[in-house]
Order: structure tokens, then C-alpha cells, then sequence
């Protein structure tokens, strides 16, 4: 078949082809698997359905601190529209998710960068015992 004007092919090892974008489809949280049923729903409405606003901000808050600081979004003139990535692709649908969830992974950042009470490590274990 006659590929037109294409100037560039992706495909993944088996040779399907891909848009080069990722996009988080699932989580597994509060002892729950959270699907998305339907392509064209998004991740980030189905843990709004299902999740509380504070359960929603703990993970925007961890998706933003735990991934690396060359994983970032681009975003339109003074939008929050995304347009674009660089980065890790697994950590920018990650953050990604966060701006479907309705926060602001930069903003997040910004928030937690240089705090010394922000700097400390927490074990959390599934019996509710740190």
C-alpha cells in the first residue's frame, strides 16, 4: 500500500504501529483496580468517579514528586492545554494524569522544591502501621 508523504514510521519490536505516545490507562489503589472501560475515556475521569478528592491529591502529589525533573509537558501560551513531552515517556503520561485530575504537576513541584519539612521519607505499610 502507498504510505502518501509519511515521514516517519513507528513501531513497536513486533512491528505494530504506534503514535510514539503513551497514555496511563490503569491503577490499582485503594485496594481496587481502576480501568478504563472505553478508549475515549481517560484515566484521570475514571478516578474522578470512583476516588476522593483527598485520595485524588495524594497521588497528584506523588506522581509530581517521584518523577524525574527532565519529564515534562509542554503546554500552549498561557494554557494549561498540553501540546507536547520530553522526557520519559512512562513519567509523562504519568504527569499527564495529573493534569487530567485537575492539578498542576509544575505547580506541585514548585510547592515542595526546597522545603525542609517537604524532605523527609515515609514507609507506609497495607496494615495502616508507619
Amino acid at each position: 500500500e502507498t504510505m502518501g508523504c509519511a515521514t516517519t514510521i513507528c513501531t513497536d519490536k513486533t512491528g505494530t504501529l504506534t503514535a510514539n505516545k503513551m497514555t496511563a490507562r490503569a491503577m490499582y489503589t485503594n485496594e481496587k483496580d481502576h480501568v478504563c472501560p472505553d478508549p475515549n475515556v481517560t484515566l484521570g475521569s475514571v478516578l474522578q468517579d470512583s476516588l476522593g478528592n483527598h485520595i485524588l491529591d495524594v497521588i497528584a502529589n506523588l506522581i509530581s514528586i517521584a518523577t524525574m525533573n527532565e519529564s515534562v509537558l509542554n503546554f500552549a501560551d498561557s494554557s494549561k492545554k498540553v501540546i507536547g513531552s520530553k522526557g520519559n515517556p512512562t513519567e509523562c503520561a504519568l504527569l499527564y494524569l495529573v493534569e487530567e485530575l485537575g492539578f498542576h504537576y509544575i505547580d506541585i513541584r514548585n510547592t515542595t522544591r526546597g522545603r525542609s519539612d517537604a524532605a523527609n521519607l515515609s514507609t507506609y505499610l497495607a496494615d495502616g502501621k508507619q
